[in-house]
């Protein structure tokens, strides 16, 4: 079997949505998404792909990128899916790529929670390859986030909001030396939720969701987003 010059996979890189790409077929070429020596594994019941990724990933360690059910684990750094043909790599399938593009889409921060690693979803609509649906959502949403983190009266650790949620989400206790309200600023910056729009959120929970951002700053920031 000829062995093919160029595969064509799923790329998926810590905080950032899923890409399909064409990567040539060389050790070197793989070598370079993943940032070093890799790791082949078979996640799924189709034996015919398979995912790679960093061998050291946890060792160096990379960036954690994305929760892998399959195995309860996390996978750091850069990783690309690919197929298999029981002797070399060969290109996903047009059915493929759509599977792994949508179940990798979106990116996915990590915070300590009952002893480990929770991997939450959210979406970002300053980076590349925003699908369309996430630009819908946050337009109807007026240009707010789906998540933020926040500070609690009466609560010592960090919560997670949700858009539309009349719960939240309790958090582990935040790093030695930081307040809740200085881990949640932190996190916030990372999935690229700013201070007017964790107000925002703030407010939609205290009022029960029956009124959306009332001041001139959090409308002007939202008009901003859906343009």
């Amino acid at each position: 079997m000829n062995k093919p010059e160029k595969l064509r996979v799923v790329i998926v890189e810590p905080g950032q949505y899923a890409r399909e790409a064409e990567i040539d077929n060389t050790l070197q070429a793989e070598q370079a998404v993943v940032g070093g020596s890799f790791e082949v594994i078979y996640p799924w019941p189709d034996k015919n792909v398979c995912l790679v990724l960093n061998d050291e990933g946890k060792v160096i360690p990379l960036e954690p990128n994305r929760g892998l059910l399959e195995y309860r684990d996390i996978v750091f750094g850069t990783f690309f899916v690919c197929g298999d043909n029981g002797e070399d790599f060969c290109s996903l399938s047009d059915l493929q790529v759509k599977r792994f593009l949508q179940r990798f889409s979106r990116p996915e921060v990590f915070v300590p929670y009952c002893g480990h690693l929770l991997p939450i979803l959210y979406d970002r609509r300053d980076l590349p390859n925003v699908p369309e649906a996430v630009r819908q959502e946050t337009k109807e949403r007026n240009g707010l986030p789906q998540i933020c983190f926040s500070d609690m009266p009466g609560i010592p650790e960090v919560v997670l909001l949700e858009y539309g949620e009349n719960r939240c989400l309790p958090l582990s206790a935040s790093p030695e030396g930081k307040t809740a309200s200085q881990y949640a600023d932190e996190l916030n910056e990372r999935i690229g939720v700013t201070p007017d729009q964790q107000r925002a959120l703030q407010r939609g929970f205290a009022c029960g969701w029956k009124t959306g951002p009332d001041d001139r700053t959090d409308k002007k920031h939202s008009q901003d987003m859906t343009r």
